[in-house]
């Protein structure tokens, strides 16, 4: 594969759809060939002859990587139902998709695409509540990248994957809401300047006070778009709330910091020291867990702490 193409599993594409993207397959030598051309109907036959061909990726250009999401937005639904893919491809697609709207999500925050980024994520609940090992399959899709739109994505997995664990499975828990609380928790660091994310140091005491304010930022942002619930609010405004004290913006501790921004709080902090920083490389998930039993003792629910450990002990 090139640097131009990017790869795509052939079971995204739908039969009877037309598509506004070429698709390429790569030939022996890695050269890429026009596989079927946009505009033009995607048939049975076309789709027949990968199975023959025994392709197991095609390709897309990079140039065209937005137009291939736009397409897999509006056919995730039956990707996921196909039975033809596994869990794990299945679980790939869906990763992909949301890093996809995230980027857009905090490079131009929006009704529209909160709303379609909400959709994704409900497939998202759906994949994990069907799917037995959906959690492992998409904690596997993840990367380690400092960006913040990974960052809000790893936190929606790894929280969904905590909730799970330490929540009744009934309807006294709204699942959909809460996992858009935990895909959007970050929502307000669209207002802080872009360089505190890319630079090599940590931030000054200064910075630190504009950083505070993000979990009120993102509820000013979720409120501008119509897109707050009551999950989605304390999440947003509790998730660097700490058990013993010491988070904000509130300083609240204990059972005063509600069961949904516990959650939050502790993949929060597991995503942020396995991230890549440009300052410094991220810990292993070992020495992260190892950091948040030892050096930041106290500052998590030890109940909710015991059963994320679980979760990549698992892995």
């Amino acid at each position: 594969m090139d640097k131009l193409h990017f790869p795509i599993h052939p079971q995204t594409l739908r039969i009877d759809t037309i598509r506004s993207f070429d698709i390429f397959s790569e030939g022996e030598s890695g050269e890429m060939k026009l596989y079927h051309r946009a505009g033009e109907n995607y048939t049975a036959k076309d789709h027949a002859k990968i199975f023959k061909m025994n392709v197991s990726a095609l390709f897309v250009k990079n140039s065209e990587r937005g137009r291939y999401y736009k397409y897999l937005e509006t056919n995730i639904s039956d990707i996921i139902d196909d039975p033809l893919l596994n869990a794990t491809s299945k679980a790939e697609i869906i990763h992909s998709l949301l890093i996809a709207q995230a980027m857009t999500l905090f490079d131009s925050p929006g009704e529209e695409i909160i709303n379609k980024y909400k959709e994704s994520i409900k497939l998202t609940v759906d994949f994990i509540i069907k799917e037995e090992n959906a959690i492992r399959y998409l904690i596997q899709s993840s990367t380690s990248s400092h960006h913040l739109f990974n960052h809000v994505v790893n936190v929606g997995i790894f929280g969904l994957g905590l909730a799970r664990e330490v929540l009744p499975g009934d309807s006294s828990h709204d699942m959909n809401e809460i996992a858009a609380g935990l895909f959007l928790h970050d929502i307000g660091r669209f207002t802080i300047p872009k360089y505190f994310n890319t630079r090599k140091g940590p931030l000054s005491s200064e910075e630190w006070e504009i950083m505070k304010k993000h979990p009120e930022e993102g509820f000013k942002i979720l409120k501008k778009f119509n897109a707050l619930s009551d999950e989605i609010t304390v999440i947003v405004w509790q998730h660097h709330e700490r058990h013993n004290g010491t988070g904000y913006p509130a300083g609240l501790r204990g059972n005063s910091i509600h069961t949904y921004s516990k959650i939050c709080s502790i993949s929060d902090t597991f995503d942020a020291l396995t991230s890549h920083r440009p300052y410094r490389p991220g810990k292993s998930s070992f020495n992260a867990l190892a950091i948040m039993q030892n050096e930041m003792k106290g500052e998590f629910d030890p109940k909710f702490f015991a059963q994320f450990v679980k979760i990549f002990s698992r892995q």
